[in-house]
């Protein structure tokens, strides 16, 4: 193991990574927080409702937009990191985050067609693909090599606050102005983050822009320009492990984690009971976020990754076996939350480090399609098997083992490939 050279000026330093790019970490908060991605899912439950009483669509049409949505951002966002790659990832956040707004303004004009309706949320999920967080990782991975794990979860706890705020702002928006306004202040949200990648994004390495004139680069920086293609990727076997593993990991969390009100229902605790248990999912998706990412810069991922899976794997398996006590549950549901937090920030680590920083945003763009297709295909096949089987309790250990089994996939990955200065 051969140490970085302190030699440097301090903000050459791994010290002074931060010092360096805490701009285009917080740039990072702000962008994966108001993505096309979590405005639009954190709202739906709010405005959905109200949109289906106007036109009597039922809950199936109006759902069915969201998995449009979906189905768009699993083809657009590897699209868009690729163009982050060849472009630099400011004019690509810079465009998506304008016509974001318009977008969104879209659903304020639906006079009661379901096509235009479903039209718009193809068009968010389009014209928005590059407000994804690949894009944004994309400049922090640049960035950061000793500490890239810690930056990247910094950056993706953006979606869990404003998972937890944007709910009030929808209903706050939906009692004193209608949820046409409401999607019309959505779209002005997404102006904050085209503000944020004006003023924070310079700092972005131009060695990232193909033919650009080279920045200055810290011996990190170097080491990181380089990997393979994603067609080149798509041909090797860690690829393919990578998005195995990934899906597992969406399926199982995405399936229970949306039905956690009706789990702890079923499992007879009160209203008052729900409402204190289900709001540490949040606290515990930031808090496994950013202890994760904290760790990954310090062990090996994997490790980490089976460690976590395992601790919520038992969680699932204890909510289905047992009849939990406040204390009990409460528990469980900070190890669910907290894997749902390290599955996110992982992705991006591991890209970087088993197959680079040159086509990094293209790479992890597929592979966030993946997870994307596969999280909201969780939550249907997990309603499905409690329809079938009956109970929640029922399905759970299904979902304890495909999350079990993301682990392990993960350990089938060997040593990086492309390790930091620090850790050779």
């Amino acid at each position: 193991m051969h140490p970085v050279s302190t030699s440097a000026a301090p903000g050459n330093t791994p010290q002074g990574e931060f010092r360096r790019g805490w701009r285009v970490v917080l740039a990072g908060l702000i962008g994966n927080g108001l993505s096309a991605g979590t405005l639009g899912f954190y709202t739906i439950g709010v405005f959905g409702p109200e949109i289906g009483r106007e036109f009597h669509w039922s809950s199936g049409q109006i759902t069915a937009g969201l998995l449009l949505n979906t189905l768009v951002v699993m083809i657009a966002v590897p699209i868009a990191g690729m163009l982050s790659d060849r472009f630099g990832v400011r004019r690509v956040v810079l465009a998506c985050t304008a016509l974001v707004m318009p977008a969104y303004v879209g659903f304020a004009l639906i006079d009661g067609s379901l096509w235009r309706y479903y039209l718009s949320w193809a068009l968010v999920g389009l014209l928005g693909a590059g407000t994804f967080p690949p894009t944004w990782s994309r400049a922090i991975n640049s960035r950061f090599q000793v500490h890239k794990g810690l930056a990247l979860g910094i950056s993706l706890c953006g979606t869990g606050i404003s998972g937890a705020m944007l709910k009030p702002f929808g209903f706050m928006m939906l009692a004193h102005f209608g949820w046409r306004t409401g999607y019309v202040a959505l779209g002005c949200l997404s102006l904050i983050s085209f503000l944020v990648a004006l003023m924070f994004l310079f700092d972005v390495p131009k060695a990232a822009h193909p033919g650009a004139a080279a920045m200055p680069a810290t011996p990190a920086d170097s080491a990181a320009a380089q990997g393979p293609t994603l067609a080149m990727a798509t041909r090797q076997w860690r690829f393919w492990v990578l998005a195995l593993a990934i899906g597992a990991a969406a399926l199982a969390v995405g399936g229970p984690l949306p039905s956690v009100e009706s789990i702890l229902r079923e499992a007879g605790f009160s209203r008052e009971q729900i409402i204190s248990l289900a709001s540490m999912v949040g606290l515990s998706i930031i808090l496994g976020r950013l202890g994760s990412s904290y760790l990954i810069d310090r062990l090996w991922a994997p490790l980490v990754a089976i460690v976590m899976v395992a601790a919520a794997s038992l969680a699932m398996l204890a909510l289905s076996w047992l009849k939990p006590s406040f204390e009990i549950a409460a528990l469980t549901l900070i190890f669910i939350g907290a894997t749902t937090g390290m599955e996110v920030d992982m992705a991006p680590f591991l890209v970087a480090r088993y197959f680079g920083s040159r086509h990094f945003a293209g790479i992890y763009g597929a592979l966030y399609g993946v997870f994307s297709i596969c999280t909201g295909s969780g939550a249907v096949l997990f309603a499905v098997g409690h329809d079938r089987l009956g109970a929640y309790k029922s399905v759970l250990p299904l979902f304890s083992a495909l999350l079990l089994g993301s682990g392990i996939l993960l350990l089938l990955l060997g040593s990086y490939v492309y390790p930091s200065k620090a850790s050779r």
